[in-house]
């Protein structure tokens, strides 16, 4: 599974085209995503939420996770997924504005 270049060098695209399917390089987000000058782990976390594999509540029961209640986490008023946790919440808009203040 773990595919290397023609000198065995490990390429990250090869795998990811062996698990997924083929890039989709026309995507425009691809193309921002992966040139900022970020710490990886907040790029890996951005590029899962654009291919809504986040674990919120939603995504879960698509898993097959059982339960009790889908709600948001936050504020507890609307179903949580992913636009609602990080963008459609009140309390997520309101740390949102927070932190722009910082910049």
């Amino acid at each position: 599974m773990w595919k290397g270049d023609e000198f065995r060098n490990y390429i990250v695209s090869f795998t990811y085209i062996t698990l997924h399917g083929n890039l989709d390089r026309d995507d425009l987000f691809f193309h921002v995503i992966w040139k900022i000058k970020e710490i990886p782990s907040s790029l890996y976390f951005a590029w899962n939420m654009r291919l809504n594999k986040v674990s919120s509540k939603d995504n879960l029961g698509q898993r097959g996770v059982h339960l009790i209640e889908n709600l948001c986490v936050l504020c507890g008023n609307a179903k949580e997924s992913i636009e609602d946790l990080f963008f459609e919440c009140k309390i997520s808009n309101h740390a949102w504005n927070l932190c722009n203040k910082w910049t």
